[in-house]
């Protein structure tokens, strides 16, 4: 996967910014890309939590993108996704990284590969960059964020923590 190029949709950043897993971007890719709407979404302002984190990661690459692109999807995805997915369609190459299930529903449609924040951190597990997957989903969930608890389960029976 370090030869890939991840295209950042907005709650994956924010998720791993808050449970100080970022840096797995970074490591795990060649290049990390976001387009100026998830940019700013994460960004603009600096008590919104992983702000911070988001915006001291200097090797994430703000991308420009066609509004002409985007356009085709802001009827069924907010901007930063609209965003995401027509950056994603310009980089053949990459990994779309979003949750969102409208998103992804959207992108799989336009023949996109995508992977969530719960399967990067499996990943992850799997290359080695964490030792355990199991605390990492019990930290995203801790700082708010929604994980479908078969999602987990499913995971986890992937990895072996969790035993039937």
């Amino acid at each position: 996967m370090a030869e890939t190029v991840i295209i950042a949709d907005s709650s994956p950043l924010v998720g791993l910014a808050r449970i100080g897993r970022l840096e797995l971007l970074k490591r795990m890719a060649r290049e990390v890309v976001v387009p100026s709407a998830v940019w700013r979404e994460t960004t603009s302002r600096p008590s919104k939590p992983g702000a911070i984190e988001i915006s001291r990661a200097d090797w994430i690459v703000v991308v420009p993108v066609d509004e002409r692109q985007v356009s085709k999807f802001l009827q069924d995805v907010d901007r930063g996704e609209a965003e995401a997915i027509a950056l994603a369609m310009t980089r053949p190459e990459g990994i779309l990284l979003a949750d969102d299930r409208r998103a992804r529903r959207l992108a799989e449609q336009h023949g996109l590969r995508i992977r969530g924040t719960v399967g990067l951190l499996a990943e992850a597990w799997r290359l080695g960059f964490i030792p355990q997957l199991r605390p990492e989903l019990d930290a995203l969930r801790a700082n708010g964020l929604f994980v479908h608890p078969d999602l987990i389960a499913s995971v986890l029976k992937e990895t072996g923590e969790l035993k039937i």
